[in-house]
């Protein structure tokens, strides 16, 4: 399916602004891999075959895609209000962090991406328990800072609330549940241990497993061996949070919804929203059926 030539000039400009630092060279190979993907994700596509490099540059090529997207709420959200001045800021901070860990990844620099993810978990934490609660929300943006932020935190968005939250918001959506639970669970105590710079974790990822005999010192990134890795857990982080913020959008009983994230009354941005948004589903499933192939 091809974009019309309005949504592909508005993509184009949606990238220079997510990706305002890179050469222009990288902004249109950004930009051609995007619409690459937007009309390979027709429903008379090709799959790809599961090979380790093209598996790599899929999920490299995911993230900008999840990257273009939160950049796309950030500057479509209206900010007539405080509320939506602190989503477009959350929508940002996301898209940012989602791109510092590509590039942490990309050079090397593996605790420091690693430290990150646990970043960005929290992050989303923040973006889905405000999405479904007001309270939340307006204790978010009152206690901005200090000891209010950090009282505010424990009460509202640390990882226990959080699950809490979401098991109490979706009682019958038990598959739902049990899958963030799960990816919450996983990841957050691993990347704990980053945080708090427990000693094996720092031993071990001073070294790079150059194969598995071979271990070196990793200075200042000098290797690159847990891209893949590194990749596949903000891949799963971001596509399973940003599954569960879309699903609380489509609910009845919350007053945030699509149609405010994406200012649809004020600007026509619809089309680009459900393209760059099938296209994020359409590679997300060829991803997810390539990592369970290679489980077996």
């Amino acid at each position: 399916m091809k974009l019309s030539k309005p949504h592909e000039i508005q993509l184009k400009a949606l990238i220079n602004i997510c990706f305002e630092q890179d050469s222009p060279k990288r902004k249109r190979e950004i930009h051609q891999d995007i619409i690459r993907l937007i009309e390979a994700s027709s429903p008379d596509s090709i799959e790809i075959e599961p090979v380790d490099d093209i598996a790599t540059n899929d999920l490299l090529l995911c993230m900008i895609l999840v990257i273009t997207m939160y950049g796309f709420f950030s500057i479509t959200i209206p900010d007539n209000n405080p509320e939506n001045i602190m989503f477009s800021a959350l929508f940002r901070t996301i898209c940012n962090s989602i791109y510092s860990i590509l590039l942490l990844a990309e050079n090397g620099l593996d605790y420091a991406a690693k430290t990150q993810l646990r970043i960005l978990l929290e992050q989303f934490f923040i973006l889905i328990s405000v999405t479904c609660d007001k309270e939340k929300r307006n204790s978010y943006i009152k206690n901005y800072e200090g000891k209010e932020a950090a009282t505010s935190w424990y009460k509202n968005f640390k990882k226990d609330k959080f699950i809490a939250m979401i098991n109490a918001f979706l009682p019958e959506e038990v598959e739902i549940r049990k899958a963030l639970t799960e990816v919450v669970n996983g990841y957050y105590g691993e990347y704990s241990s980053f945080i708090h710079n427990d000693y094996l974790f720092v031993l071990c990822y001073s070294m790079a497993h150059i194969n598995d005999t071979d271990n070196r010192p990793n200075i200042c990134g000098q290797y690159q061996t847990r891209l893949h890795e590194i990749l596949m857990n903000c891949f799963s982080i971001s596509i399973n949070m940003s599954y569960m913020f879309f699903h609380i959008l489509d609910m009845q009983d919350v007053d945030m919804n699509i149609d405010t994230v994406i200012g649809s009354e004020k600007l026509n941005t619809q089309n680009i929203f459900s393209e760059l948004n099938r296209a994020i589903r359409y590679l997300s499933s060829i991803i997810i059926s390539r990592e369970e192939l290679k489980i077996t």
